[in-house]
């Protein structure tokens, strides 16, 4: 069965979210947000992009780089937002470990 698409659906659903991310103590993020950073931090890792719409299940490469726009000024305040919620133990860099 679809799921409902109508407006009031999508406001009880905007709440939940905006709840559970409060609870979490992440009440500045969003599933938007969060997809939008996933899609774009892949672009900047250089991952091929070709694989980058499939996997965010873009029908339309077009939308896939209307993601991707972060610029190389943009990184270094994403690295701090990244390390500020990042979970202990996991490295800091996404694309390896760590360097000692």
């Amino acid at each position: 069965m679809e799921p409902e698409h109508n407006s009031a659906g999508r406001e009880r659903f905007r709440k939940a979210e905006a709840r559970a991310f409060k609870a979490a103590g992440l009440q500045h993020l969003t599933l938007h947000g969060l997809r939008h950073s996933w899609v774009s931090f892949r672009a900047q890792l250089g991952q091929d992009f070709r694989l980058i719409p499939e996997q965010a299940g873009h029908a339309d490469p077009a939308m896939t780089r209307h993601y991707t726009h972060l610029q190389q000024s943009s990184l270094p305040a994403a690295d701090e937002f990244a390390n500020a919620i990042r979970p202990r133990g996991l490295p800091q860099r996404m694309d390896g470990p760590e360097p000692h």
